[in-house]
């Protein structure tokens, strides 16, 4: 290959010096236009959503945006669904849930999510006042900042009973978050490890799905991220001796060539592995019907569950709960009792 002559090589070079120079310049300038716009309108920004909702920074670094109280689905205390006391009612036994979008009710309602609807039901079957469930969820966590809350808010309500739930864009940990902090937007603009995570599902998608895509996929920054979070939730479990039960979502897309499946085993063996039990849906699912029953579909939304979706999670995961012992008896024994102890 022949010399490039030393004339065309400083030439080349003062062109890539004037493109890199370039892109700097309007990166910069685009980030001044959006200052601009930010501080001339602070607001938050709503969900499409039935159930608006918005996020304020909330002053933990790892925790990061949480809902705005008294806003949308956000309760007077700062978290979807209904509010409650600090302290349980009397004899009541105590949910709570923590994870993202999903567990929050977006693209339906809380009540309507299948969190809401597990209150529903445990409410029917333990009588009034006997179930509390209280959903932490909140749109755009990862598990790291789940583990947070748990830590932050959660453990403060002295639960019975954690549930996590999981989906597989959880290894995001706010890839980009947008949120209100002293009257404006501020930007966290993109780390490039969470771009991975994009390339990652992008490449299972587009059918290389080798076993060495997989292994590359669970050595990456963000899977260790969440693999070390999910063993902080379970020794937070253990050491209260409250059980703590991951309830891990699909992506709602053609079961019969459903790309994500090793995800799903890997999780569920990191899950088991931690000392906590696992439900995984997409087995529940499959058997249910095809993905476009249970979600809009992969041309609009294959994250979100409908209403449908929801519903059968939740009757899925009281079940689940049940047949583990994991809830009260109907008769008032607690969980994993015969009966007999009171």
């Amino acid at each position: 290959m022949r010399e490039m002559p030393p004339l065309a090589r400083r030439r080349s070079w003062l062109i890539n010096l004037g493109l890199m120079l370039g892109a700097v310049g309007v990166y910069l300038a685009g980030q001044s236009l959006v200052r601009q716009f930010v501080h001339q309108k602070p607001q938050s920004l709503p969900s499409p959503t039935d159930a608006p909702y918005r996020l304020q920074f909330s002053g933990d670094p790892e925790l990061t945006d949480v809902l705005v109280p008294g806003f949308g689905v956000a309760n007077e205390a700062g978290y979807a669904g209904p509010a409650y006391p600090v302290e349980r009612a009397p004899g009541a036994f105590r949910v709570l849930g923590l994870g993202d979008s999903i567990t929050m009710g977006y693209g339906s309602t809380e009540a309507q999510g299948y969190f809401g609807q597990l209150r529903h039901r445990m409410e029917g079957e333990f009588g009034p006042g006997r179930a509390e469930a209280i959903n932490l969820a909140v749109t755009g966590f990862g598990t790291r900042q789940e583990v947070r809350m748990l830590e932050v808010r959660g453990l403060a309500y002295k639960p019975d009973l954690i549930i996590l739930g999981y989906c597989l864009n959880d290894w995001i940990d706010v890839p980009i978050t947008v949120r209100e902090a002293g009257g404006a937007l501020r930007f966290q603009w993109v780390d490039p490890d969470h771009l991975d995570v994009f390339g990652m599902m992008k490449g299972a998608l587009s059918e290389q799905s080798s076993d060495e895509f997989f292994r590359k996929s669970f050595e990456r920054p963000l899977w260790k991220s969440s693999e070390a979070a999910l063993a902080r939730l379970a020794a937070l479990g253990k050491a209260r001796h409250v059980p703590v039960v991951v309830v891990i979502f699909p992506m709602f897309l053609d079961w019969a060539h459903y790309p994500f499946e090793r995800f799903h085993e890997r999780l569920a063996q990191t899950v088991i592995a931690d000392g906590m039990d696992v439900l995984d849906l997409l087995p529940v699912y499959r058997q249910a019907g095809p993905a476009t029953d249970f979600a809009p579909g992969a041309e609009i939304e294959f994250i979100h569950p409908t209403v449908r979706g929801h519903t059968v999670a939740a009757n899925a995961l009281y079940d689940h709960l049940s047949a583990k012992g994991l809830l009260p008896r109907s008769d008032g024994a607690a969980p994993g009792t015969t009966g007999l102890e009171r």
